[in-house]
């Protein structure tokens, strides 16, 4: 039978011939290629993490946005919807007479003819047809007046064709004869001349 002191001495070459064999395999290409390719997949899985961090996050955005997005999505629709109204009344036109003189569905609307004093009716066509300047400056006819005959320098005439379909329209809505359209629309010109004049001396 081996002496205790065998036995230690045994012992100490076994704890050594482990340390050597742990140091050989701590050095081996195979068991650090492990060791790499476990921290690598500590690495992934702390970073797949992160990314389920930040996905829920974006996902709770996310919900709060939609949230928001819900509660005025009527309100949306429906100034969506009067847009489109608006947008659909402005591309409709109505005719006004013979001679192919159109405003808008939306426009015309807005003036009321019919509802409101003829008189009002020619001026708001007018308005609408003409610019301020035209108005202060041209004359229905372009022909010299008889009370001014070579007193005031002739005006050119509005588009008589725009002013035929105004008479028409105003005649036709109103039944009026076309004597009264005339002499509205003379007194609107009129006016709008001496507005610009008073405009002018008042600088």
């Amino acid at each position: 039978m081996a002496s205790l002191r065998e036995c230690y001495m045994n012992l100490d070459i076994n704890v050594h011939q482990l340390e050597n064999v742990e140091t050989a395999l701590l050095r081996a290409p195979v068991f650090q290629a492990a060791v790499l390719q476990r921290q690598k997949a500590k690495q992934q899985e702390s970073e797949s993490a992160r990314s389920r961090e930040e996905l829920q996050a974006s996902l709770a955005l996310l919900e709060l946005a939609n949230g928001f997005l819900l509660n005025d999505k009527p309100q949306t629709i429906e100034e969506g919807m009067d847009l489109d109204e608006d947008e659909k009344e402005d591309n409709e036109m109505v005719i006004l007479g013979p001679g192919g003189t159109a405003v808008s569905k939306h426009e015309y609307a807005k003036m009321k003819i019919g509802d409101v004093k003829y008189t009002i009716a020619v001026r708001k066509l007018l308005r609408s047809l003409f610019s301020a300047s035209e108005l202060a400056t041209h004359s229905q006819t372009g022909k010299e007046s008889p009370a001014f005959k070579g007193l005031k320098q002739r005006k050119p005439q509005l588009n008589p064709v725009i002013v035929n379909d105004i008479r028409v329209h105003i005649s036709s809505s109103y039944s009026l004869d076309v004597s009264h359209v005339n002499k509205a629309i003379t007194i609107a010109l009129a006016d709008a001349r001496k507005s610009k004049e008073v405009k002018h001396r008042t600088g």
